[in-house]
């Protein structure tokens, strides 16, 4: 599917001031904003993961020894080793924004359709929302949702489409789109992916997931025909695999 965009007016705008100091929440799915209307980091998206076929709870193994944590930083200590071969299970995943990306609009345009497959092919169909955007305009991505799709703020509000932008420079989730007639991306958020694990005993704790393979997904590896030997391989050949989905 594709965002449909055309040129139109931008003058209407929705007033979202706010006193210094006070955040703005108004239907923001519980990203927050400051006066300026910059989203409020870290931004934590509780039982999400980004990308197609991304799973949020699923047992796991320990293909190798890794460690716990009671908090999700990289400054909270590991409290709760586990052993390679102990089989744990993921209560959660969150996906925490550190920085959102942003995406500098380059021409006034009203973003109102997108296109959905049917029976005959492609139609453009309304959006749910119509949103109109002006040059200069700034857009804050917030997370990457599947399928070229990114939920996005403007103006304290969230919104999602397909990217009509130019992607940003650096590798990552999304198209690699060129079109930089209506909007520009800078860069992309930084974002960190934080797995709430119950090891055996019952106790818990927080396993970054980011460029580590310790822990794999027993249905991923099942699907994929994966294995710990070949993890433990990858391994210590200084592969940096993706986190099991």
């Amino acid at each position: 599917m594709a965002a449909q965009v055309r040129a139109g007016s931008s003058s209407a705008r929705t007033d979202t001031s706010a006193p210094a100091g006070h955040a703005i929440s108004s239907d923001s799915g519980g990203v927050r904003f400051d006066a300026a209307g910059h989203p409020i980091v870290p931004i934590v998206l509780s039982g999400y993961c980004e990308g197609e076929d991304c799973g949020t709870s699923f047992d796991a193994v320990a293909c190798l020894p890794t460690g716990l944590r009671p908090f999700p930083s990289d400054t909270s200590p590991i409290t709760l080793p586990v052993a390679a071969g102990d089989s744990v299970h993921v209560a959660r995943r969150d996906l925490r924004v550190l920085s959102p990306g942003v995406v500098v609009v380059t021409q006034d345009f009203v973003l109102d359709q997108e296109a959905g497959e049917d029976a005959v092919g492609t139609t453009m169909y309304p959006r749910a929302d119509t949103v109109r955007l002006a040059r200069g305009d700034t857009l804050y991505l917030i997370s990457y949702l599947a399928l070229g799709r990114w939920s996005w703020a403007l103006r304290t509000r969230l919104h999602d489409s397909e990217e009509f932008w130019a992607a940003a420079p650096d590798p990552g989730l999304g198209g690699a789109g060129e079109d930089s007639s209506h909007a520009v991306a800078r860069s992309r958020p930084t974002t960190e992916d934080w797995w709430l694990v119950q090891a055996r005993g019952g106790a818990s704790g927080w396993w970054h997931g980011d460029g580590h393979q310790e822990l794999q997904s027993v249905s991923d590896m099942q699907h994929w025909s994966d294995d710990c030997d070949q993890v433990r391989k990858r391994s210590s050949e200084g592969e940096a695999g993706a986190p099991a989905r």
